[in-house]
């Protein structure tokens, strides 16, 4: 079994398993604001910006194989309409895309003012609800076995999901980065949601990961000196020294690839293994989340 660290990057992951790539349909929310995505099989990667896809989509191409295929897709998380327009792409057949091996659930936003979405907190809402639905939608064309990816973060140490509150008494005891907490602990319980409900009937397994800091385009809004984000004498963010695009996209890549995770559904990883959370992650509270979630859509996934 390959050994890899915080310093491993997307290409000694991809090197760790050759061929793994290569045949399969990885599809990647939120890829224009810097992550890296694989270079080979056939690559959709999501955005809500025409003009920012088809930068990417450049990107890709010019360093991706001859035989890799890479297709934009429009994805607002902040749009219900559009996570359905989104979905209907992909069952329709108008993508062209007949299965998705992996699918990453990456986009996101952190640290904005408060204002709701959809009847909830933004961050929660664009974070955890609107990939939850996105995922019932398209789940038909999940491949069995597949994997699905919800990218947390160490942020998830700000606060578990808030669920007497989740609003946070209507924006008077928010604090944005506890906003930001509570989607990220959403997303480890779905990924728990999502292995005890479709690792057996479907052979799905579902993996949520923090990604190591990267400094991507989600935090463009912050003034990170001001906000006592970033030390200018060290260079550090929250006390820690950034890493690669390269380095912080290693663990996407072994959470898609890695056959010592078959079974190990549920399980959050940091710097390419399985790690533990800051606090439990309960199948009730889990159980509790994806109930929660189902509500907000009227859907019964």
């Amino acid at each position: 079994m390959p050994t890899f660290s915080g310093q491993t990057t997307i290409q000694d992951v991809a090197a760790a398993y050759p061929g793994a790539l290569e045949g399969r349909t990885y599809l990647v929310t939120g890829a224009t604001n810097g992550l890296d995505v694989p270079r080979a099989g056939t690559v959709v990667i999501t955005g809500r910006s025409e003009q920012k896809l088809a930068k990417t989509l450049e990107d890709v191409k010019s360093t991706a194989s001859s035989k890799t295929t890479v297709k934009p897709l429009l994805l607002d998380l902040e749009s219900e309409d559009s996570v359905r327009r989104a979905a209907e792409q992909i069952t329709s057949g108008t993508l062209g895309i007949p299965k998705i091996d992996v699918l990453v659930n990456n986009a996101g936003i952190l640290g904005v003012p408060y204002k709701k979405v959809g009847g909830y907190e933004s961050q929660f809402y664009c974070n955890h609800l609107s990939h939850f639905l996105f995922t019932h939608l398209i789940l038909s064309h999940i491949a069995s076995p597949g994997r699905i990816i919800n990218v947390s973060s160490i942020g998830h140490r700000y606060t578990k999901v808030r669920f007497d509150d989740i609003n946070f008494k209507d924006g008077e005891d928010y604090d944005k980065f506890h906003g930001y907490g509570q989607s990220k602990a959403a997303n480890i319980l779905f990924s728990i949601g999502l292995t005890k409900r479709f690792s057996k009937t479907k052979g799905i397994q579902s993996y949520s990961l923090h990604p190591g800091l990267i400094i991507t385009g989600i935090m463009d809004h912050l003034d990170m000196v001001a906000e006592g984000i970033k030390n200018e004498e060290t260079g550090t963010y929250w006390n820690e020294v950034p890493i690669t695009y390269d380095q912080g996209t290693a663990t996407y890549l072994y959470a898609a690839l890695a056959p010592e995770l078959n079974e190990k559904g549920g399980a959050y990883l940091d710097e390419c293994k399985i790690a533990d959370t800051t606090y439990p992650m309960t199948e009730e509270d889990a159980d509790r989340l994806w109930n929660l979630s189902n509500s907000a859509f009227c859907t019964s996934f």
